[in-house]
């Protein structure tokens, strides 16, 4: 799932001790970013691309993520293969599925604990600084990164089939500091977000934007297991 490390969503209760260094830049409050998944570390000549699109707004606390059709994480945690939307919202994280199987709801709360990060996320997790700057695969923006070790045994780009940890890379494109990628350590990197610094749009977003359908706020999602008959899982009575 989207940031494996819980966040919450209001003033923290504790946050961890901030640190001088190293000191991630700030998302800013509301924008909109273009996204690429379903790219791996260990292909470096495939291309499987799968296009999705970000929207966050930190007045309301939220984050919208759209995943277009074929994307490993729908695939894989909800047997979604058109795609989904993930929200986080303060009330937890929901997902959303145009054509869901037969007999799960189209809307459901997933996690509860899970909401949008403040945008200060990045510092407050406390990373450890990757000492030398990078180039991006696939996108090819010069980046610096940080990684979150609490969350795994950390690789970087270019050593291993995954990240092994969380971890977050900042481009810098025109000095910045907007987002450039976060991995996910695991599934060879596919399910890693690609961000396109160049297209991103800093403003207030629509509101509407995170409103969920009727009835989907009380409705809890089905516990899934994987189904070791199907490759990525499915939703399994």
């Amino acid at each position: 799932m989207l940031m494996l490390v819980a966040i919450p969503a209001a003033p923290p209760t504790p946050w961890p001790t901030l640190t001088p260094a190293p000191t991630p830049t700030p998302w800013p409050t509301g924008f909109t970013a273009d996204i690429m998944t379903n790219l791996s570390w260990s292909d470096p000549y495939g291309d499987r691309s799968v296009d999705g699109t970000m929207w966050y707004e930190w007045d309301v606390q939220a984050l919208r993520v759209q995943h277009g059709a074929g994307n490993l994480e729908c695939i894989k945690f909800y047997d979604a293969h058109d795609g989904c939307t993930i929200m986080h919202l303060p009330g937890g994280t929901y997902r959303l599925l145009e054509k869901p199987p037969t007999g799960v709801p189209s809307c459901c709360l997933d996690i509860g604990f899970i909401h949008a990060p403040p945008p200060d996320w990045a510092t407050r997790l406390q990373p450890t600084n990757v000492p030398d700057d990078v180039r991006i695969p696939w996108t090819y923006f010069d980046a610096h990164g940080y990684q979150y070790p609490q969350t795994g045994t950390c690789n970087s780009i270019g050593h291993g089939n995954n990240s092994g940890c969380h971890s977050y890379y900042e481009v810098n494109w025109q000095g910045s500091g907007r987002p450039g990628l976060f991995t996910f350590p695991a599934a060879n990197g596919l399910q890693d977000w690609y961000f396109n610094p160049g297209l991103m749009k800093v403003g207030p977003q629509p509101l509407e934007l995170f409103d969920l359908p009727a009835g989907c706020a009380n409705t809890s999602c089905p516990k899934l297991r994987l189904d070791p008959l199907v490759p990525w899982g499915r939703a399994a009575p």
